[in-house]
């Protein structure tokens, strides 16, 4: 099961853009794989969250990530 979000604005200082979850029912285990502007802040939330974050800096423009 996945689930795509683009664009997500946390606040005005925090701009993630495009989100893909990857759910594994069967090991319980979530993984988000996330573009952001702010890697000192996307720390913060991602220890608070307690959920497997990996993260890529954002190095093109979201119009170029597109969902099929």
């Amino acid at each position: 099961m996945r689930i795509r979000h683009v664009i997500i604005n946390i606040s005005a200082n925090i701009s993630i853009i495009c989100c893909d979850i990857s759910m594994n029912w069967a090991s319980r285990s979530i993984k988000v794989f996330c573009l952001v502007q702010d890697f000192k802040v996307f720390l913060i939330c991602a220890s608070f969250l307690n959920i497997i974050f990996f993260l890529y800096i954002c190095s093109e423009k979201p119009n170029k990530h597109k969902s099929k």
